[in-house]
């Protein structure tokens, strides 16, 4: 707790000291500078390598990536201070960004330099588009830039990882983990009455360095139109939806602070007094040195990239932890040479180790938007009227700058996760059971069987968010408008990531083969189908004005999995044919859950952990 306190205090110091000729954006003070470049100089270190001198330097352990595994990874290891870790990011430090700091500049930060903002290549059977891909190139990763709301999914979906051939990984222990990362606020008595916000504190930690808050605002649009609605079509209202019980509609909290400031990983887990951290940012990761060939390969260092083109070495003692996400985890492994000799002898890269399944079973939550317009008394209630009026906008961010409140400091407050049974009836059920007779080619007996439990029973199989903005219909001047996520949870494509190049500054090719199953397709349509019939009922149409547009969370690229069903990893997270590589990040996840990903991904990282220090 001094820890997590200490951290918070520094940030603070260093973020949001406000100038009095200032009143919206907050600064940065000499003062504050001051004392981070002594806290720097005495303790651990950021290191710019776009400013600072090369270094070579011997360390017990290197994390490739400070996203929101890597954080956690490094700040567990570190705790003990006879121990060296070091993390090298791409990115840059994101202190001082407001654009992440502030809940309601979300759009502001993406596609900037935070941003990766991959694209994937045409979709064949998505009409041939090219998808965005959002991922953080800054410390703290994708929690720096992600919608910030906490979910977890069903017990079941957890204790399937375990009958997938990871002894140990399971919802009990999974939750374990996580509840030690989080930080749970509990809504004043004044937000109680207001919004009378449902959940049981007993499925929280309480004392980690993660904070969650319930959202302090939300549109009324939303409340009085969503939930009601919902319910006249049988949908339960669940006591919590993070206990392991997702089925149902469901409040939930968000990684935001008190003060109404997000929380990301590096916010949460980064110490600045620990002498033994070092975080090396603007660093591109060209490939792992090993030494020799002999398998299990031994890692003995880290090559890396400087803006300046120069290449430098991290040497490492005894482990390095790849936490590179689902897109780069593959992509170091391949330009390390372990990886499909399918796609690297064309290359020229040295086969190290051959598996197949590096760069495999991508998955993600494939989504359909659909739009409505709300009614007039409505449009200050939206993201709409904070782009269309710039005195909503400097009048609501001076509100969260001062105070931590409104729309500013908010975050999606509700959620509906329906089973297929919810959306469709028996003719329809009947119809799912023929759709799933025959498995998939690419799937393993192992995980068809999974799916289908999942998909066939009382599982979350779709998820319905919904959104004050316009998405991407433009919008009509004055109008405000609600927008609707229609999530896949399970799909049965499955798709693939990989280099196509020796080069370690180009982008790999992401391939997720959108909705190649029938299976995918037949269901969005008939998630499309069910979301218009919740809109249809009275609550809603007192609040929409009518429908204007009918309408990711990547994982599994080094699946945990016995290496005979496409695995990379073991259930250790080490790389098979390694000694001492781990992959830490959602690309182990072997199959999804319903829910977003940011807090199964904390809840791997704390577990894993766990193990590399041997108290699992």
């Amino acid at each position: 707790m001094l820890s997590r306190l200490r951290t918070t205090q520094w940030l603070a110091d260093f973020e949001t000291t406000r100038h009095e000729d200032s009143p919206i954006l907050m600064h940065t003070t000499m003062q504050s500078l001051a004392a981070l470049a002594l806290a720097l100089l005495a303790h651990g270190r950021i290191i710019d390598l776009n400013s600072e001198p090369l270094v070579q330097d011997l360390y017990d352990y290197v994390i490739v990536g400070g996203g929101t595994a890597g954080m956690v990874i490094s700040s567990r290891l570190s705790e003990n201070p006879s121990v060296r870790v070091a993390v090298l990011e791409a990115g840059g430090s994101g202190i001082g960004n407001e654009n992440i700091s502030c809940p309601g500049l979300i759009a502001a930060v993406l596609g900037t330099q935070v941003d990766w903002n991959f694209k994937t290549v045409p979709q064949q059977f998505a009409a041939n588009q090219s998808i965005t891909w959002p991922r953080g190139k800054v410390l703290g990763g994708s929690t720096a830039i992600n919608g910030r709301v906490l979910t977890r999914g069903s017990k079941a979906e957890y204790d399937a990882f375990e009958k997938l051939g990871n002894p140990g990984w399971n919802w009990d222990s999974l939750l374990a983990a996580v509840n030690k990362a989080e930080h749970l606020h509990l809504p004043s008595q004044h937000l109680e009455d207001k919004y009378r916000y449902q959940f049981e504190p007993n499925s929280y930690g309480t004392d980690g360095p993660l904070d969650l808050t319930f959202s302090p605002w939300w549109s009324t649009a939303v409340e009085h139109g969503f939930f009601p609605s919902a319910q006249l079509l049988g949908h339960p209202l669940l006591p919590d939806g993070n206990d392991g019980n997702a089925t149902g509609l469901r409040f939930i909290p968000a990684h935001v602070h008190q003060t109404g400031r997000r929380t990301t990983a590096f916010t949460a887990y980064y110490d600045p007094s620990r002498p033994n951290l070092d975080l090396y940012t603007f660093g591109r990761v060209s490939r792992l040195i090993f030494a020799g060939t002999a398998v299990p390969l031994t890692a003995t260092g880290v090559e890396f990239i400087c803006p300046n083109g120069t290449i430098g070495t991290l040497r490492v003692s005894k482990e390095v932890i790849v936490s590179a996400g689902t897109v780069q985890a593959p992509q170091v492994l391949e330009l390390s040479g372990i990886g499909d000799p399918a796609v690297l002898v064309p290359l020229g890269i040295d086969v190290l180790y051959a598996n197949t399944g590096v760069g495999a079973n991508l998955q993600d939550h494939v989504i359909a938007n659909s739009v409505w317009a709300l009614k007039p008394q409505y449009y200050f209630q939206t993201y709409t009227a904070l782009e269309e009026n710039a005195t909503y906008f400097t009048e609501s961010l001076n509100l969260w700058a001062k105070h931590g409140v409104g729309i500013m400091a908010s975050s999606t407050p509700q959620l509906q996760y329906s089973s297929l049974s919810q959306l469709v009836d028996e003719d329809g059920m009947e119809e799912a059971r023929k759709l799933l007779a025959s498995k998939p080619s690419w799937l393993s007996d192992a995980q068809f069987t999974v799916l289908k439990s999942h998909i066939l029973g009382d599982n979350p199989i779709l998820e319905y968010c919904p959104i004050p903005v316009q998405g991407s219909n433009v919008p009509e001047p004055g109008v405000g408008y609600l927008l609707f996520q229609n999530a896949m949870q399970h799909e049965l494509s499955r798709g693939t990531v990989h280099i196509n190049t020796s080069d370690p500054l180009a982008a790999p090719v992401i391939n997720p083969r959108y909705l190649e199953s029938e299976f995918d397709t037949w269901l969005i349509a008939q998630g499309m189908m069910h979301l218009r019939k919740i809109t249809e009922q009275k609550p809603f149409q007192d609040v929409l004005d009518g429908e204007v547009l009918p309408g990711n969370h990547p994982i599994g690229t080094a699946s945990m999995l016995p290496e005979s069903d496409g695995g990379v990893v073991d259930p250790e997270a080490r790389v098979y044919g390694t000694a001492n590589v781990r992959i830490a990040d959602a690309s182990v996840i072997p199959m999804h859950i319903s829910a977003h990903t940011t807090n199964i991904v904390y809840a791997f990282a704390e577990r894993i952990a766990d193990i590399i220090k041997g108290t699992s």
